[in-house]
């Protein structure tokens, strides 16, 4: 089963769950500190000057929440290389406007000095680099996606540990989740310099499942329904196929299996488990206190399923604007509001995973 992976054209509205995890990386000082730990471990690079420090963003979306990542990497660079150039590279899905996320992030660096962009169109569990090229890789809540969708199960994000899958379903999805996975640690190992770095960010789940967990796969299901309820009103039922999300919610072992079963030539720095998100709507902070709730976390699902549910649509015919927008419009304000009302209860926090790699 193929789904596509699309971010809505609001997409920097509806993030302010990626906006939260960013403002945790910077707290914890992990760039900086990335940084450093590569200039004590491999000074010889930072003096190499003919050769730029290379930024690997992935997952980019449309720019505009990455320009503070790429301005603390490059003040932390430039601190201990006043000189030393950089490349920053943006990779995202092929269909992006690469032109238009190049542009948003040289006008928002348009007063740092010596830094050149480029962008890559290609899938993350692929080469994207020849080996030993890049300084730093950094991904904020991207890789939660996975290549594909294998098929449809009781939820909208796969929980590995989720109790009601049936063996023959846990065992397709845990092939992507652990394929997808090692393709992106293996690739992502030979490309950096070394002592390069890795820092991923990405929302997670806990062994064993915690309330956290346990109540965003509630949240998930109320998703699900309320697909089904929507296209039942639009005499759109032979769409559901093609929404069925291709995510995963893994767990801290999940992640780091790959450093202890493969010969990757890197070790993990660090993994922190312990960052619980709020996810806050700015659209929906006016509402009544009783909606508040339930209008939050349909802002966040719609930040994040929007434009997989637009690509479905279309992948199915259903092109007509009107259609289009009445559909979105009735799922995420009126149908998702009314299913997160009636479930036992709205989950404040989200499970998030931090994790720190570095090359030998």
């Amino acid at each position: 089963m193929s789904t596509k992976i699309a971010m809505s054209d609001d997409y920097a509205d509806n993030s302010d769950l990626q906006k939260g995890m960013l403002r945790y990386v910077f707290e914890q000082g992990y760039i900086k500190n990335a940084v450093e730990g590569s200039f004590e471990e491999n000074r010889t690079r930072f003096q190499q000057l003919d050769k730029p420090y290379v930024i690997v963003d992935l997952g980019c979306a449309d720019g505009k929440n990455s320009i503070s990542v790429y301005k603390e990497i490059i003040c932390a660079v430039r601190g201990l290389a006043p000189d030393l150039d950089v490349s920053i590279y943006v990779v995202d899905l092929p269909s992006s406007s690469f032109g238009d996320i190049i542009n948003t992030v040289l006008s928002g660096l348009k007063d740092v000095p010596r830094v050149h962009v480029y962008a890559v169109g290609k899938s993350f569990f692929t080469s994207l680099f020849a080996e030993n090229q890049v300084d730093l890789f950094f991904s904020n809540e991207a890789l939660n996606w996975l290549s594909e969708a294998p098929c449809p199960y009781a939820g909208m994000d796969f929980f590995s540990l989720q109790e009601d899958h049936d063996e023959e379903t846990r065992a397709k999805w845990m092939a992507v989740t652990e394929g997808d996975w090692n393709a992106f640690v293996t690739n992502r190992c030979k490309e950096l310099r070394k002592g390069g770095r890795i820092i991923v960010s990405v929302t997670g789940s806990c062994s064993p499942l915690d309330e956290v967990d346990l109540a965003m796969i509630r949240e998930y299901k109320a998703c699900l329904a309320a697909i089904q309820t929507t296209l039942a009103k639009f005499n759109l039922e032979e769409c559901q196929k093609g929404m069925v999300m291709p995510s995963t919610s893994r767990t801290p072992d999940e992640m780091l299996k790959p450093f202890e079963e493969l010969e990757l030539a890197s070790r993990v720095i660090s993994i922190d488990t312990s960052a619980l998100l709020e996810p806050t709507v700015a659209q929906f902070q006016k509402d009544n206190d009783g909606e508040k709730p339930a209008q939050k976390q349909a802002g966040y699902s719609m930040g994040w399923t929007e434009g997989v549910l637009r690509s479905a649509l279309r992948d199915h015919g259903v092109e007509e604007a009107p259609v289009v927008t009445a559909f979105i419009k009735d799922y995420f304000e009126v149908t998702l509001v009314e299913k997160f009302r009636n479930i036992e209860s709205i989950s404040e926090k989200i499970n998030q995973h931090a994790l720190v790699i570095a090359k030998e």
